[in-house]
């Protein structure tokens, strides 16, 4: 969908053991997730742009989303047939008067092997318009916000990706 993820609508048919036609199944949702194939960003540069907005009288706000591999079923990690992942991600905001700043970044592999627990390259991605199902916001001071950009910062835009170890939802959590 060019959005950063992309889903479809799976069928199962259940097959009883008398005969007759088959009866379908509830439809399952599955997401394969596509932040792998976006092109990292230069994470300085992309924070830099919150110095435009002054500190003096500013709302900020930071924003956790999660992007469940299987829609309508939470207990899926994983789908290894699709390679959907699932995904989690963090909007950060910054708003005083007319001006305003909105970043949504996400930590991803830059391979698809991340999925058999591998070692690979990450990289920070531009995760505006990434599909969700949940989010948490809080409001933040711009104290606060810069010690997140700070965080940010300090990891840099390719740290190593171990889907065990050190994956999206450790470096949202972290920032």
């Amino acid at each position: 969908s060019g959005n950063g993820s992309s889903s479809g609508i799976y069928s199962p048919v259940a097959v009883p053991n008398n005969p007759g036609p088959p009866k379908p199944s509830a439809d399952i949702t599955i997401n394969y997730e596509a932040s792998i194939s976006k092109p990292g960003i230069n994470v300085a540069a992309y924070m830099q742009a919150f110095a435009t907005v002054p500190d003096a009288g500013a709302q900020c706000s930071v924003t956790i989303f999660a992007d469940l591999p299987v829609d309508d079923d939470p207990s899926y990690f994983f789908d290894a047939m699709t390679g959907a992942t699932g995904h989690c991600f963090l909007q950060l905001t910054k708003s005083n008067g007319t001006q305003s700043i909105t970043q949504i970044i996400g930590f991803t592999a830059s391979k698809p092997l991340a999925i058999l627990g591998v070692t690979v390259p990450g990289k920070i991605v531009d995760n505006s318009l990434h599909k969700y199902n949940a989010s948490l916001s809080m409001n933040i001071t711009p104290a606060q916000l810069q010690t997140e950009i700070n965080a940010t910062n300090a990891i840099g835009s390719n740290p190593n990706y171990n889907i065990w170890t050190n994956n999206c939802v450790g470096y949202a959590l972290g920032i």
